[in-house]
C-alpha cells in the first residue's frame, strides 16, 4: 500500500487537527473496506461536521490508495435530478483518474471529457472513455438516466474497479420537483452487491427509503468540542481563552459553522477571545449580519420560497419562543401566514427538518434551546418589527448577552454534574437492589458514615431487596412535561417507561419519574413537598396510570421530609446512594486486572435428580481453584436448589437448565438459565407447608453466596450467584 502526503486533500482540516468524530471516522473507512459491504445511511443534524467527515474519509482512503477508490458527490440546489445524475457521473471519473494516478491536483483541474479521456490510465482507458459515450448521448426518459447515471459503479465494477461512493446532502432531494427518481434508483441499486456507497442526510429528512445499514452522527461531546474550537482557533492564528471556549461552545449550540464562523470573524478583526466582552462583540456582530445571520436567513427564506413574508413567520417563532412551554397547533400558523394546510405543512416540514421547530401531533415548538437560533429570532424581531433602531438594539444585545453569560455557564457546570438519571433508570433492566438504596432514612439508619467498600459489604446481608421494572424507554421528563423545564435542567430529571417483573401484561406497565434536587445540607419538607407536587403534577398530566417518583438530594433529607415522602409512596436517595446504586446496576463480579477468568458450561435435563450430576462437577472445580469445604458445600447447595426452582415452576418446554461456571481470582460465579415462566415470578408465593425449606429457594441462596442477582430475560430467569474465596483459603 503506498501513501501520499499526510495533508488534507479535500478535506478543510489536516488530519491531525481532526477531532471529536475518530470512531466514525474508522467505522465509515471499515466500511468502504469490506467486500461484503453493500450500503450505509449517516444522518445527522445540520451543520454537525458531516460533510467534514467524510471529506476526511475520503483523503485518507485517497492518501492511502488501497484496492477501494473513494468517491465523494455532494447534491446542490439543481435544477432537477438529471442534472444532478450528470455531474455525478462527471466528478465519479475525475475521481477516478485522479485517484489511479494518486495525484489529487486532478481533482480540481477542471478537466473537459476529452481531457479525462487522456489522462485516463492505459487500463481504464476503456471504461472511462464508454462512461464519456454514455454521458454524451443522453436519452429521453430522465428516470433512465438517473438509473444509468448512477449505476457507473456498478459498470466500473465490472471492468475491476471498486469504488465507495459517499454521497452527500441527500435531503437536498426534498427540494427537486423530480428528486424521486434519485432516491428511487438510489432504493433500487442498495439491492446490487457491486454498488457500495453511503449516503448522507439530516436526521429529520424521512428520505431514506431504503434499509440500511444506520450510522448517527451524534452531537459532539464537550471535550471534542473544545478540541474543535482550538483547533479553528490555531488555524486561524488567534487566542481563545478556555472560559471563551466553553461559553461559545454553549452560545453556539454546537453548530460548527457558527463556531467557525465567529473564529474567522475574529481572526479578521484581529481580535482575540480572552474575555466574555471579547465574544460578546464578535457573537453579537455575527447575529446582526454575520454567519449566524446568514445561515438561518438562507433557511427561512428555502422555507418560504418566496411565497409569504418571512417576517411573519419571524412573528410566530418569537410570540412562541417568548411564550415559554406554547406549542400552537398547526391550524394557527395557517391562519396567520394565510396560506391553505398543505403550504403549511411544506413550511413547517422544511422548518422541522432544518431543526428550528417540531412539529409533533400537529403543534408546532420552536427549538429554543438552541440559544443561536434563539437569538436570531429575538434580534430579526426587533428590528423588523419591534421598529428597533440598530444601535439601541445592538448595544442591549451585547449587554443581555454578558448579563447571561455566567447563567449559561452555571447551567452547564450543573448539567456536568448530574447523575444520570435517564441511563441509570434504563439500568434497571428487573434486577434485585436492596431497598436502603431507595429510601434514604433506612440507609442513614443503617449505612451513612461507612466506607465505600463497608457499604457494599454490609449490602451482601441486608434482607429486604427491591425488585426493579424492566424498562423499555427512557426520557428526559421536559420531553414529557415542558414546565419541569422550566424549573431545573432538562438531564437532572428523566421518565422511565416499562413493566413490573411480575409479566409484561398492560396492567403490569408502569412509569418511574425521578429528579434530582438541590440542598446544601439535608433537602427539608418545603423542599420535598415542593418537588413532590411537581412530579405528581407530571405524572397527572402526563397521563400515566401507574407510577412511581423518585427525588434524589444531594445530601439526602430531614427526617421530616423523608416522613412525608414516605407517607405520598415517594423514594428517597442521597446521591450517595445513587451513585450505589448506579455502580451496582454497571458492575459485574470484580475480577483482578490481567487476570485470566476460566469458563465452564454444562447443559442438564430437568429431573432424576440430574443436577446432582452438575453439583459434583462443580465440587471439582471449586476444588482445583482452592475453595474449602465449608465453601463448596455452600456453593453445591445453592446450586441444586436454583435447579430444584427451576424445574417446578418454570414449565420449561424444552426441560433443559444451561449452566455456566467463571471462575477468577478469589471468586466464583454461577450462572443458572432457564426458559419458561420467571422464577421472579413465583418468589412472592407463599411457601408450601409440606415441604421443609423447599420454596424458600431465593433466601437460602442468598444465606449461602456473597452475592445472588435474580435477572429475567425474555423467555425464562437466570440466576447469578457469586461466592468469594475466603481469606483463609486464598493465602
Amino acid at each position: 500500500m503506498r501513501t501520499i502526503s499526510t495533508g488534507k486533500i479535500l478535506a478543510g482540516q489536516t488530519p491531525d487537527k481532526y477531532a471529536g468524530r475518530a470512531n466514525e471516522l474508522e467505522q465509515i473507512v471499515r466500511c468502504a473496506g469490506q467486500v461484503s459491504f453493500t450500503g450505509a445511511q449517516l444522518s445527522f443534524a445540520p451543520r454537525s461536521g458531516a460533510t467534514e467527515l467524510l471529506l476526511q474519509a475520503y483523503d485518507r482512503m485517497f492518501r492511502e490508495q488501497g484496492e477501494v477508490i473513494p468517491v465523494y458527490y455532494s447534491l446542490r440546489d439543481h435544477a432537477g435530478a438529471v442534472e444532478a445524475a450528470r455531474e455525478f457521473v462527471r466528478e465519479l471519473l475525475t475521481q477516478i483518474v485522479a485517484f489511479r494516478r494518486n495525484d489529487p491536483g486532478t481533482l480540481f483541474s477542471s478537466l473537459s471529457l476529452d481531457e479525462l479521456s487522456r489522462e485516463a490510465l492505459p487500463a481504464d482507458s476503456a471504461f472511462v472513455d464508454e462512461m464519456i459515450r454514455n454521458l454524451e448521448a443522453g436519452a429521453d426518459d430522465p428516470a433512465l438516466i438517473v438509473r444509468k447515471s448512477l449505476s457507473v459503479p456498478s459498470f466500473a465494477a465490472a471492468h475491476g474497479l471498486r469504488i465507495f461512493v459517499m454521497l452527500d446532502d441527500l435531503h437536498i432531494v426534498r427540494s427537486m420537483s423530480d428528486g424521486q427518481l434519485i432516491t428511487g434508483s438510489l432504493a433500487f441499486l442498495s439491492r446490487r452487491p457491486d454498488f457500495p456507497f453511503l449516503t448522507a442526510a439530516y436526521r429529520r429528512s424521512n428520505v431514506f427509503q431504503y434499509e440500511l445499514r444506520r450510522i448517527e452522527l451524534q452531537p459532539m461531546l464537550p471535550a471534542d468540542s473544545a478540541m474543535y474550537i482550538e483547533g479553528c482557533a490555531e488555524e486561524f492564528g488567534i487566542s481563545v481563552s478556555d472560559p471563551v471556549r466553553d461559553l461559545l461552545r454553549l452560545s453556539a449550540s454546537g453548530d460548527l459553522a457558527v463556531i467557525r464562523g465567529i473564529l474567522r470573524r475574529a481572526a479578521m478583526d484581529s481580535l482575540p477571545l480572552e474575555t466574555y466582552r471579547d465574544l460578546a462583540s464578535i457573537y453579537s456582530s455575527s447575529v446582526f449580519g454575520g454567519t449566524v445571520r446568514s445561515i438561518y436567513d438562507g433557511v427561512i427564506r428555502r422555507a418560504c420560497g418566496g411565497s409569504i413574508a418571512e417576517v411573519t413567520v419571524v412573528r410566530l417563532l418569537h410570540e412562541t419562543i417568548d411564550d415559554a412551554g406554547s406549542r400552537p397547533p398547526t391550524e394557527v400558523w395557517e391562519k396567520h401566514l394565510g396560506l391553505d394546510a398543505a403550504e403549511t405543512q411544506k413550511l413547517i416540514r422544511e422548518l422541522h427538518c432544518e431543526e428550528l421547530v417540531r412539529s409533533v401531533s400537529n403543534r408546532i415548538e420552536p427549538m429554543s434551546e438552541n440559544h443561536c437560533f434563539a437569538d436570531y429570532v429575538a434580534v430579526r424581531y426587533g428590528l423588523e418589527i419591534e421598529g428597533t433602531a440598530r444601535a439601541a438594539a445592538f448595544a442591549g444585545f451585547v449587554a443581555d448577552f454578558l448579563r447571561r453569560a455566567p447563567s449559561i455557564m452555571e447551567q452547564e457546570y450543573r448539567r456536568s454534574s448530574a447523575l444520570g438519571l435517564r441511563e441509570a433508570l434504563a439500568a434497571f433492566d428487573g434486577k434485585e437492589v436492596p431497598r436502603a438504596l431507595f429510601d434514604y432514612g433506612d440507609f442513614k439508619l443503617k449505612y451513612k458514615g461507612l466506607a465505600p467498600q463497608e457499604i457494599k459489604a454490609q449490602m451482601q446481608k441486608d434482607e429486604e431487596f427491591l425488585t426493579l421494572p424492566r424498562i423499555v424507554f427512557s426520557a428526559h421528563t421536559d420531553s414529557f412535561y415542558k414546565a419541569i423545564g422550566l424549573l431545573t435542567e432538562s438531564e437532572r430529571s428523566a421518565v422511565a417507561v416499562g413493566f413490573e417483573t411480575r409479566d409484561e401484561e398492560p396492567d403490569q406497565q408502569i412509569v418511574w419519574i425521578a429528579a434530582e434536587v438541590d440542598a446544601k445540607l439535608e433537602a427539608d419538607t418545603a423542599l420535598a413537598e415542593f418537588w413532590c407536587d411537581r412530579l405528581e403534577m407530571a405524572a397527572v398530566m402526563c397521563g400515566f396510570e401507574r407510577y412511581q417518583l423518585w427525588l434524589i438530594a444531594p445530601e439526602g433529607f430531614t427526617d421530616e421530609a423523608v416522613e412525608l415522602m414516605r407517607g405520598r409512596s415517594f423514594y428517597s436517595s442521597s446521591r450517595k446512594q445513587a451513585e450505589l446504586l448506579r455502580d451496582r446496576l454497571a458492575a459485574g463480579p470484580e475480577q483482578a486486572v490481567d487476570q485470566p477468568l476460566e469458563e465452564y458450561e454444562i447443559v442438564i435435563p430437568m429431573g432424576d435428580d440430574a443436577e446432582m450430576v452438575a453439583a459434583h462437577a462443580l465440587e471439582d472445580i471449586a476444588r482445583r481453584h482452592n475453595f474449602g469445604t465449608k465453601e463448596i458445600n455452600q456453593i453445591k447447595t445453592a446450586l441444586v436448589e436454583a435447579c430444584i426452582n427451576a424445574a417446578e415452576h418454570s414449565h420449561s418446554l424444552d426441560r433443559r437448565i444451561h449452566q455456566k461456571f467463571v471462575v477468577g481470582p478469589g471468586h466464583i460465579t454461577i450462572t443458572v438459565t432457564n426458559r419458561g415462566i420467571r422464577l421472579i415470578d413465583k418468589r412472592n408465593a407463599a411457601p408450601p407447608t409440606d415441604e421443609g425449606r423447599r420454596g424458600w429457594g431465593i433466601n437460602l441462596m442468598r444465606q449461602l453466596m456473597d452475592e445472588v442477582r435474580i435477572e429475567q430475560v425474555d423467555d425464562g430467569t437466570r440466576i447469578s450467584m457469586t461466592k468469594y474465596l475466603s481469606v483463609a483459603n486464598a493465602a
